[in-house]
């Protein structure tokens, strides 16, 4: 684990509020003070816990210096155009590096720091830091919050430092931060810009340079970007784990659109087997749906097998159609919600529902189909 605990240590008789370990064993202290500018006392109890060479009580005395840093999420926090409400502000900021010089941008140097409360912010300079920033160094970055947009790039929050010298490596190798898992329908946000995410899903359009994957909850780009990566091998019919940092590249008001998944490296991305049934598969749970007595949502399970096309709908007892809950390409196995209304919104009168799945292959033209009962009940006054 990066981070450790601090409960054995105590600045002027305040927590100390994180302290990380690097896998060389180091150990770096962060913390906040009401008094910067002057000495403070640090002290340290029960320290063999914690696998520091002292296992007695010490006490340490030092200097505050006087630096005010702001969160990542400060910094990606967005009004209704989309743009960050510190932008043009100089601001401190201090966290991991999850993409490292030389990546994203060969030209110049975009690296992407992940700050302690999870939200990741591009840090652009021209020239590269001297040390060299590597994946997992702690870093304390100073500079302008721009919104930028260009010809690679479209209203991307980032950090822009005067000079290589605003980056400070406050300490080296850690592992990099854990990536945020999400649905592909839950990657393309704003709040999410910058930040390292993981999802997975099947892949529903390729080429050379990109592809969409979906889980069923809504499709997500994963794009190449200046990387090395091979993406002619992944093909249409896939089933892809990826990690990778969310981009943006929207050049409209409001900046609330377009983003992309970008892996950094090979390893980010991760072929998964098996993850299409061999039949098509329609489930839901054996009880009465009653939306009047507080039911929010019945869940429907589906599957279907690879390069196929899946339809899902909703039938009354006359067989007219209620509801079209999906339509797409096959996901592998996934669930929709239905909320006991028809394609109008309105609710459905109390009876009887078919779930009609329909599953046509691409190569082959084969038509699978399978269906279930589903019994919308009322609530008795």
């Amino acid at each position: 684990m990066r981070s450790v605990s601090a409960d054995n240590f105590l600045l002027n008789g305040t927590s100390v509020i994180r302290i990380y370990q690097s896998l060389s064993g180091e150990k770096v202290l962060l913390f906040s003070s009401d008094q910067p500018g002057g000495n403070a006392t640090l002290e340290i109890t029960g320290a063999a816990g914690i696998d520091l060479e002292a296992t007695l009580d010490t006490t340490i005395t030092f200097y505050l210096t006087s630096i005010g840093c702001s969160d990542g999420c400060e910094v990606q926090a967005f009004d209704e155009r989309g743009l960050s409400p510190l932008n043009g502000r100089i601001v401190s900021m201090i966290g991991f590096i999850t993409v490292p010089p030389g990546i994203f941008q060969p030209s110049y140097s975009s690296i992407y720091v992940q700050a302690l409360d999870g939200c990741g912010v591009n840090v652009f300079s021209y020239d590269v830091p001297s040390p060299r920033p590597e994946l997992g160094d702690l870093v304390l970055v100073t500079g302008q919050v721009e919104e930028y947009s260009g010809a690679s790039a479209g209203s991307t929050t980032e950090i822009s430092m005067s000079s290589p010298s605003a980056l400070t490596i406050l300490s080296r190798h850690y592992p990099e931060p854990d990536a945020l898992v999400l649905r592909t329908g839950e990657v393309g946000a704003e709040e999410n810009e910058g930040r390292l995410i993981q999802t997975q899903g099947a892949i529903i359009r390729a080429s050379d340079h990109d592809f969409y994957i979906d889980d069923g909850s809504g499709g997500i780009q994963i794009y190449q970007n200046f990387t090395s990566i091979e993406f002619s091998r992944y093909k249409v019919g896939m089933y892809v784990r990826v990690k990778g940092v969310v981009l943006q590249y929207d050049y409209t008001k409001p900046f609330l659109e377009s983003y992309e998944l970008v892996p950094r490296f090979e390893s980010d991305i991760t072929i998964i087997e098996d993850a299409f049934p061999e039949d098509v598969v329609l489930k839901g749970d054996a009880h009465v749906f009653c939306p009047s007595c507080g039911e929010e949502t019945y869940r429907i399970g589906f599957g279907a097998t690879a390069s196929s096309r899946v339809v899902i709908r909703i039938f009354d007892v006359a067989g007219r159609l209620v509801r079209t809950l999906y339509s797409g390409e096959s996901v592998g196995r996934s669930e929709v919600l239905w909320d006991g209304t028809g394609d109008d919104g309105k609710p459905v009168p109390p009876g009887l529902y078919i779930c009609f799945i329909e599953v046509i292959e691409r190569g082959s033209g084969k038509m699978m189909t399978k269906s279930m009962p589903i019994v919308v009940g009322t609530e008795l006054r």
